[in-house]
């Protein structure tokens, strides 16, 4: 990989004739503002009727995280030599993550008391519920689902390159399934099979969106032109088919469709991700790749956009950055019973305090890829 590259956070990309490839910087800040806004909102002291209306466009934003790092992965892969799968490289980036996760959970604790101290008999059970990830705190523990991906990346690469695309796929498709199953169909001994159970994201269905993003980078160029020549046939798609999701998880949330009477497949829960909620935010994403893809051209100087991709290019340092300052702010606002509207300050200067994260803060540069 290039010089700077980060596996959920700044990645440099090359497109043949071009520089870095900016839309996949809008993708990710679109996803880590989506995603900052949401953790801050969900507060009580904002209204479910503003809130709602400002999250429900932001469905996918996690979804669609993942979903990028998988891509930048492809994009990687097929750069590199046909037989070169790099375990050395991923493993690292694991590890790095988990020691980032580390670092996260501890500071949490030590800052805010945001541990599981309450739940454990002594201090040397709670290192060791830290240590299995069988303790993480609220926000943060979306870096340990990545972890497990990064760390199963080799496999992807090596049974892709040693039987194909549509191996990969049939597999990972088989374990998400299996995912499904354990959690929701009754195979109660699946769940023994289950990595990141304890986290609010587990690997053995979130993998499925990973390396759907690893399959879509590995042909990038390729899947794009297609977009653009068949924009609006593909845009009526899923258009269509976003209206009928929508209104089907609308019945759900409204209580038209009672959820306790559904099986978990079809709710749109994400432990384990479900095929409702799959499909309801892969539809939003779909169309919102068809439109950046299509009017790239138009959209790219644009104001909003250029800050966009500045977060994107920043996105785990202000991802990180904003677990803490949403920890912070949440208890500001209950210290000083501050309600709706002039909560809304807060939101904005939490956007600003990150907006400088974006534009200033760096994550330590490793040396380029000999």
């Amino acid at each position: 990989m290039s010089q700077g590259e980060q596996p959920t956070g700044d990645v440099t990309l090359r497109t043949p004739g071009a520089g870095r490839d900016e839309r996949i910087d809008f993708w990710r800040g679109l996803c880590i503002l989506g995603m900052v806004s949401w953790h801050l909102l969900t507060d009580p002291s904002y209204p479910t009727w503003f809130s709602f209306g400002v999250i429900q466009p932001f469905n996918f934003v996690a979804e669609g995280f993942v979903l990028v790092a998988g891509l930048v992965i492809g994009l990687g892969a097929a750069r590199h030599a046909e037989h070169s799968v790099r375990v050395s490289h991923y493993l690292r980036r694991a590890l790095q993550l988990l020691l980032l996760h580390y670092a996260v959970v501890v500071a949490l604790g030590l800052i805010f008391g945001a541990s599981c101290s309450e739940e454990t008999a002594t201090g040397a059970d709670w290192v060791r519920a830290i240590l299995l990830l069988e303790y993480q705190p609220y926000l943060g523990d979306i870096l340990s689902v990545f972890v497990f991906l990064f760390a199963a990346t080799p496999i992807f690469l090596v049974v892709q390159r040693a039987c194909g695309r549509w191996a990969l796929l049939a597999l990972s498709l088989a374990v998400y399934l299996a995912g499904n199953l354990a959690t929701g169909g009754g195979w109660s001994s699946l769940a023994a099979l289950e990595l990141n159970r304890y986290g609010a994201f587990d690997f053995n269905t979130w993998q499925f969106v990973f390396v759907l993003g690893l399959l879509l980078g590995g042909r990038f160029k390729a899947i794009t032109a297609w977009g653009r020549q068949n924009f609006r046939p593909c845009m009526a798609v899923c258009v269509g088919g976003f209206a009928l999701a929508f209104a089907y998880r609308l019945a759900v949330l409204s209580g038209r469709i009672p959820a306790d009477t559904l099986p978990q497949s079809l709710d749109f829960s994400r432990h384990p991700l479900t095929i409702a909620r799959l499909g309801y935010v892969g539809l939003q994403v779909a169309l919102i790749g068809l439109l950046t893809v299509r009017f790239w051209d138009r959209l790219a100087d644009g104001p909003v956009v250029r800050w966009i991709v500045m977060f994107g290019r920043r996105s785990l340092v202000v991802f990180v950055v904003s677990v803490f300052l949403d920890y912070a702010l949440k208890a500001a606002i209950l210290k000083t019973d501050l309600g709706f509207p002039a909560n809304l300050t807060i939101w904005a200067a939490e956007l600003a305090a990150l907006d400088l994260v974006a534009r200033y803060g760096r994550l330590p540069r490793r040396h380029p890829s000999r």
